[in-house]
């Protein structure tokens, strides 16, 4: 369906093939993981795609997994994205977008949260959190990546990989990222740049230190 609205619900599991709507695609795996159902990765198959889409996501185990398992998009915006009990959430994007209106969040005993753009840049308008006891948080895009609401891990790490720059819309008091060393952090005035060693995302997603520290960078 092209310039509409997708709206499905499953009682378990919701495995993607290609989504396509200009309006808006809401997806909810009730009591499963929302996957995708693509085999191996091109430059033209996505999950959901749709140059001016807004997507809603809600799983129970999991949206995406590492690698070619992640949910990959070519979309405007995601408006909800909730992962309430395991499993992570691994969203790839082919161009710019935007976190708005409810933002992300991964509950649960574990949960890492990875967006990678392959071109364009990141807009965090709304809260990204990790409240597990484990779970990273990372944001990579070929662009900028602009944040201006709060990014919490409970017990994890934040990051960006070393191509990419962190720019701030507010004026924070501190941003505390990993920087070598469990639990080491670093005030950051607005406007700098942060940069850390280049990983890549299922490499930093899985990482996590030995004796965790809640990671916070704090919302206008």
């Amino acid at each position: 369906a092209t310039r509409a609205a997708i709206s499905f619900t499953a009682g378990t599991d919701m495995a993607l093939s290609i989504l396509e709507a200009d309006g808006s695609v809401s997806l909810t795996a009730t009591a499963g993981a929302i996957t995708d159902n693509l085999t191996g990765e091109t430059g033209t198959d996505f999950n959901i795609k749709g140059t001016t889409t807004a997507v809603y996501l809600k799983a129970k185990n999991g949206i995406g997994t590492s690698g070619s398992g992640d949910i990959d998009t070519q979309i405007a915006s995601l408006t909800h994205v909730e992962n309430s009990t395991a499993g992570d959430i691994f969203i790839q994007e082919a161009d710019g977008l935007s976190i708005t209106t409810d933002g992300i969040t991964s509950y649960g005993s574990s949960g890492s949260v990875v967006l990678d753009l392959t071109a364009g840049s990141l807009a965090i308008d709304n809260a990204l959190a990790v409240t597990g006891s484990v779970g990273n948080i990372l944001l990579s895009a070929s662009g900028s990546i602009t944040v201006s609401a709060a990014l919490t891990s409970s017990a994890g790490n934040i990051r960006a990989g070393i191509r990419y720059s962190i720019s701030r819309r507010s004026n924070p008091d501190r941003a505390r990222r990993e920087s070598g060393s469990p639990g080491s952090s670093r005030r950051s005035p607005a406007g700098e740049e942060a940069r850390t060693r280049r990983r890549t995302p299922c490499e930093t997603a899985r990482s996590t230190d030995s004796t965790p520290t809640g990671r916070r960078i704090p919302s206008s």
